[in-house]
């Protein structure tokens, strides 16, 4: 599975036609939607994704979109992602476990038509988590993202009723008593330590590193 992860201020789509034949008829209300600050899933099913692959996926959005502090996601089945793609009647199945696995975290999340040429509109933030790709196999499912599913990197809910009250995962405590040393991979191919790496040709690499 091949996902290209957007956070946007906004996204509309309409239906223009139908790209395969075996897809069935929309409702009017299927046709076209619009959502504000939300987490766009572009999404392509490739030959060999399974349920835990979609779990996996599931989990790995649930991360970007707790980071990125999205209202809401739209699951948007994307073909042009890979060269690889599953049978439409698998890719339906497993959008819609995705879908179903999104759900859990996300009541209110979207899924545009499948199998429809769709016209779209939207507008990309800036941010440095704004735009992330993924390739998501059974190959390399692992145990790190399962820890991710239960108590999510950065989990801050907000209850109803209860507004101003911060719910902080075990795993962010955990955090907190860990250190990361971080490596730039220079153009020679050797690592370098990012404290002391020459950033003077790199202006935008040096604020990405500050960051």
């Amino acid at each position: 599975m091949r996902i290209l992860e957007l956070h946007c201020d906004y996204f509309s789509y309409k239906t223009e036609k139908k790209a395969l034949k075996s897809v069935g008829e929309l409702k009017e209300e299927e046709k076209a939607g619009r959502v504000e600050n939300v987490l766009v899933v572009f999404t392509s099913i490739e030959e060999g994704d399974t349920a835990q692959v979609a779990k996996k996926a599931a989990l790995e959005i649930k991360k970007n979109f707790l980071e990125v502090g999205a209202k809401t996601i739209l699951l948007h089945p994307y073909a042009h992602l890979s060269s690889k793609l599953a049978r439409p009647t698998e890719a339906v199945y497993m959008l819609n476990e995705l879908y179903l696995e999104i759900k859990n975290f996300a009541p209110d999340a979207h899924k545009s038509p499948f199998g429809y040429y769709k016209s779209f509109e939207m507008r990309c933030k800036g941010h440095p988590l704004a735009e992330l790709s993924k390739t998501i196999t059974s190959e390399n499912l692992d145990r790190s993202l399962e820890k991710i599913g239960k108590d999510a990197v950065l989990e801050v809910a907000i209850a109803r009723g209860n507004e101003d009250k911060e719910v902080i995962s075990e795993s962010l405590k955990t955090e907190a008593g860990m250190k990361s040393h971080f490596h730039i991979l220079g153009l020679d191919g050797e690592l370098h330590d990012v404290e002391k790496f020459d950033f003077g040709k790199f202006k935008n690499l040096a604020s990405f590193a500050e960051y």
